[in-house]
């Protein structure tokens, strides 16, 4: 018996960074979907007699990675109160990215709601009993989110938010939700990934996360982020691109300033990413096109901007900013729909 699906990126744009509790948000965050950006996965189950014992083998793009295993064991445990029949098999699992990993493009989100919904799609087989698409997306959100907190937005098209926010009907800190009443403007976003380094980021999002609990300003930025999530669903619904923009910006500067001002600092973004960003700016200014900046956790910038616009966008990637990418390499994908 086996699963094959397919699990997308998500760029958020009021960053999630800081837990409180296992896998809950410290506060609310907003992303959209990127279509053409995801981890496909395929998921066996093998009987096994009361002698075998339990096993998974993990494959990433055809090799084994057993340096993956402690991350998926650690999530199975997690959720094996949930689904008591995995006791019976084991487990082979085959993954691929059609991008880099480890570069700050949402690699664990797309990975685990890829699983998720694996595991999801197998428990309905099993068990026969077909869910409301609304209940089992949901229950898919819930599960990602155990595995990668920012896997829980990736289940939905669009855009999505996850985290308990008194303005937004039907948030929660467990599951993600898709957001409704978006400006159709909106819907014809699309982000370009500029892959400023495809090297695996030197800090896990993980210990980056862990870092914040201890930071000085820390309760300051969660209460941006509240602020910042009433702002921004607020402009999705007006279709003030411009201000979706101006929060983009702050958003992806205030989560790298939180690295660096941990108190062991880091650096995720390097020369060529401040290049781009001026670089941007500047073409907004120059040009009157909305495009705009954002980051995860990572020196890859994303540049966020409008289906109307594309041609021009184009031009000025190849002309101004393949200078500074890795092999001159960009990703482009839509808003997934």
């Amino acid at each position: 018996m086996k699963s094959e699906q397919q699990g997308k990126s998500n760029i958020a744009i009021v960053k999630y960074w800081g837990k409180k509790g296992f896998q809950l948000p410290a506060n609310p965050s907003i992303s959209f979907t990127l279509d053409n950006i995801y981890t496909q996965t395929e998921f066996a189950l093998k009987e096994r007699s009361n002698n075998d014992a339990f096993e998974i083998n993990f494959f990433f793009e055809n090799k084994p990675k057993p340096e993956f295993l402690p991350k998926i064991l650690a999530f199975f445990k997690s959720i094996n109160p949930y689904f008591s029949w995995l006791q019976h098999y084991c487990l082979e699992i085959h993954s691929y990215n059609n991008f880099p990993f480890g570069t700050g493009i949402a690699s664990s989100a797309s990975s685990m709601s890829a699983l998720a919904k694996c595991i999801m799609d197998l428990d309905q087989q099993i068990k026969g009993e077909p869910l409301s698409n609304e209940f089992l997306m949901q229950r898919v959100s819930y599960y990602s989110r155990i595995g990668s907190g920012s896997a829980c937005r990736s289940v939905y098209n669009g855009f999505s938010e996850w985290g308990k926010h008194p303005d937004i009907v039907g948030s929660s800190d467990e599951y993600a939700i898709g957001l409704t009443n978006i400006h159709p403007d909106f819907m014809q976003i699309r982000d370009a990934v500029l892959l400023i380094e495809t090297s695996e980021k030197s800090v896990s999002s993980s210990k980056g996360h862990d870092m914040l609990n201890e930071h000085w300003y820390a309760n300051r930025r969660f209460e941006q982020g509240f602020e910042n999530t009433k702002l921004l669903y607020r402009a999705l619904q007006d279709g003030d691109i411009n201000h979706f923009g101006q929060i983009a910006e702050q958003e992806a500067l205030t989560l790298h300033a939180m690295m660096l001002t941990s108190t062991e600092g880091y650096f995720l973004i390097n020369p060529n990413t401040l290049n781009v960003l001026n670089a941007i700016r500047q073409f907004r200014i120059r040009q009157g096109i909305q495009a705009f900046f954002t980051m995860d956790a990572g020196a890859n910038v994303h540049l966020l901007y409008f289906e109307k616009d594309k041609s021009a966008i184009k031009s000025f990637i190849n002309k101004e900013l393949l200078q500074y990418c890795s092999n001159k390499e960009y990703i482009d994908s839509p808003i997934a729909k």
